[in-house]
């Protein structure tokens, strides 16, 4: 499992799927549902850590609890929910994370996109026949 999946504030809080509750009720009934549950799990990973110092001194502190509220705060949580339910993604997107604006990518963009691609395909292409293992 990837680490950023780990910094997550654990979706089973409410004993059923996200996507179930954005489905059925929404951002806003979501939310209304899951952030006191949220707050107090974090409260609680707060005590715990207050209570154990950490086990590596060398390494910088970095809090649970820090790192699980700038995920939900900054949209991550969605972000990291959907990659790992991915046959839901399309619920999450559109309940948690379109905001609604509709901006999709330019011409000039998806261009720049597209030939920044093909040169990384191209060079791979050139690897490739060089490495005897492709042959």
């Amino acid at each position: 499992m990837s680490a950023q999946y780990l910094y997550d504030v654990p979706s089973w809080l409410l004993l059923a799927s996200p996507h179930c509750w954005l489905e059925r009720d929404g951002k806003a009934g979501f939310d209304e549902l899951f952030i006191p549950k949220m707050e107090l799990f974090i409260r609680e990973v707060e005590k715990v850590e207050s209570e154990h110092p950490p086990l590596d001194k060398e390494e910088p502190l970095h809090h649970m609890s820090v790192l699980m509220c700038e995920s939900w705060s900054s949209g991550r949580f969605w972000f990291n929910y959907a990659m790992r339910t991915s046959i839901d993604a399309d619920i999450v997107y559109w309940k948690a994370l379109d905001d609604g604006t509709g901006r999709g990518q330019s011409d000039e963009e998806a261009k720049q996109l597209i030939d920044m691609k093909m040169k990384q395909f191209d060079a791979y292409e050139k690897e490739k026949e060089k490495d005897p293992r492709f042959r």
